[in-house]
C-alpha cells in the first residue's frame, strides 16, 4: 500500500513533531491527493517538502513567519489543477525553504529517506561516458577506474569534476573534486577510512561519509574545501523487521533483546587456544543432546578490512574433538564471525544468535536457521 507524507493546514499549529501527516492514498479524495498518489515524483516532492519544512521550522528562529508561509502556500497548492502545476509549486516552495537554512533541510531529508530505508533513492547514478575524461583531469596520481560525475559541488552554477576512489585492502574511500569555474586546485576529502556517495538532496549536491551502513556526516563543498552540514546521530533503538520466524516467540523475544544470554567468565590473561585469543569461558548445552559443552569466547583480529575485530563462540571437547569441530563448522556455515554473537536459553532448548542476523538452533545433529531479521539503524541530526 503506498503512503506519502502530507503537510495539512490543521498540522501547523501543532508542535514540530508533529508538523506532517501521513495519509493512505487508497483514502484520497481532494484532486491534490489523488494527483500526488498517482505520480511517483510528486510523492517524492511532497516527501522532501516534509523534511524541508520540519528542519526549517526547528533551525529557523521566526518559525511563526514559516508557518504563515506555508499556509499561504498551500492555498496556492490547492489551486493547480494538474501535475505539472503540482511539480512547480512543490520545488519552488522547496527551494525557497532549503534557501533559509544552511544544509538543515538536506540533513533532515538525509535522515528521513534513511529511516525510511529508501537512502538509495537520493544516490546520483554514475556517468560512464565522462569517466576517461574526469580521470584525466585528475592526472596520473590518482588510480583510475574511479566513480566519476560531472555535478555542480559548490553550487557556482558550472559542472564541477568528481571522482571517488576505493584505495588499498582496507577500501578506503577518497574523493577527489576539481572547482569547475575556477579550475585551479585539487579539493580532497579525507574520509578517515570511510564510505563516500554522492547524494542529490532538494536540487544540489553533497557527499555522503559513512562506515558501512552506518551513516556519519554529509559533507558540502565550498570553493576551496569540503565542510560538514552536520553529523548523524544513531538512536538507541533501531528498527528491526523479522523476515523469517514472525510468529515465533522466540524470534520476537530474541530480536527486542529480551533473553537472558549465557554469561562467559572472563579470562584474567590472555589465553591461546588452538592459535586463538581466548577471552572467556562458559557451559552450555549448545546442540540440544543433553550434555553440556565447553565453550570459547575468542577473538579475531583482521588486519585488513580496516583492522577489524569480531568475537566468535567456540566448542572445546577435548574427549571428543571431532564432536566440537562438527559443531563449529555447523556455527561457521551461519556466517558464525559476526560480532555479538550468544548462546541462550528458551523453554527446553538451547539456541545461538548473532545478534545481527538471526538465531540458530543445533538439534538432532542439524543446523537450522529459525529466525532472520533485519536491523536498520535510526538517526537523527547534529549540526
Amino acid at each position: 500500500m503506498k503512503r506519502i507524507t502530507w503537510i495539512a493546514l490543521a498540522s501547523l499549529v501543532l508542535p514540530v513533531a508533529a508538523q506532517a501527516a501521513s495519509f493512505d492514498c487508497m483514502k484520497a479524495v481532494t484532486n491534490n491527493e489523488k494527483l500526488i498518489c498517482s505520480d511517483s515524483s510528486l510523492s517524492k516532492l511532497d516527501e522532501d517538502l516534509n523534511s524541508a519544512y520540519k528542519a526549517t521550522l526547528q533551525n529557523h528562529p521566526r518559525s511563526e513567519s514559516i508557518k504563515q508561509n506555508q499556509k499561504q502556500w498551500i492555498k496556492e497548492r490547492n489551486a493547480c489543477l494538474d501535475i505539472s502545476c503540482l511539480q512547480t509549486q512543490y520545488k519552488a516552495r522547496i527551494a525557497q525553504l532549503s534557501s533559509s537554512d544552511n544544509g538543515a533541510v538536506a540533513c533532515q531529508t538525509v535522515a528521513d529517506y534513511a529511516n525510511r530505508g529508501e537512502l538509495e533513492k537520493l544516490y546520483v547514478p554514475e556517468d560512464k561516458s565522462i569517466q576517461a575524461k574526469v580521470n584525466k583531469l585528475f592526472g596520473q596520481t590518482y588510480q583510475p577506474g574511479g566513480t566519476s560525475w560531472l555535478v555542480d559541488l559548490n553550487d557556482d552554477g558550472v559542472p564541477d569534476p568528481f571522482l571517488i576512489n576505493v584505495e588499498g585492502t582496507a577500501h578506503i574511500s577518497n574523493g577527489h573534486a576539481i572547482s569547475g569555474k575556477d579550475a585551479k586546485e585539487i579539493v580532497d576529502i579525507d574520509s578517515n577510512e570511510s564510505d563516500l556517495a554522492l547524494l542529490a538532496v532538494n536540487g544540489k549536491y553533497y557527499v555522503l561519509t559513512s562506515d558501512g551502513s552506518d551513516l556519519k556526516q554529509l559533507l558540502h563543498m565550498t570553493k576551496d574545501r569540503f565542510e560538514a552540514a552536520c553529523e548523524f546521530i544513531p538512536r538507541n533503538k533501531p528498527r528491526i523487521e523479522i523476515t523469517k520466524g514472525k510468529e515465533n516467540p522466540v524470534c520476537n523475544a530474541a530480536s527486542a533483546g529480551n533473553v537472558k544470554h549465557v554469561d562467559f567468565s572472563p579470562v584474567d590473561n590472555e589465553t591461546v587456544l588452538n592459535k586463538e585469543v581466548v577471552k572467556g569461558l562458559a557451559t552450555a548445552d549448545i546442540d540440544n543432546d543433553g550434555k553440556p559443552e565447553n565453550l570459547t569466547l575468542v577473538d579475531y583480529e583482521s588486519v585488513a578490512a580496516r583492522g577489524n575485530s569480531s568475537l566468535m563462540i567456540r566448542v572445546v571437547d577435548k574427549d571428543n574433538p571431532q564432536h566440537a569441530i562438527a559443531i563449529n563448522r555447523m556455527l561457521e556455515s551461519f556466517d558464525g564471525y559476526n560480532v555479538k554473537q550468544g548462546v541462550f536459553t528458551y523453554g527446553d532448548l538451547t539456541y545461538f544468535d548473532e545478534a545481527s542476523s538471526g538465531v540458530i538452533l543445533i538439534k538432532n545433529g542439524k543446523p537450522e536457521e529459525i529466525c532472520d531479521w533485519k536491523i536498520r539503524s535510526l538517526y537523527d541530526v547534529q549540526r
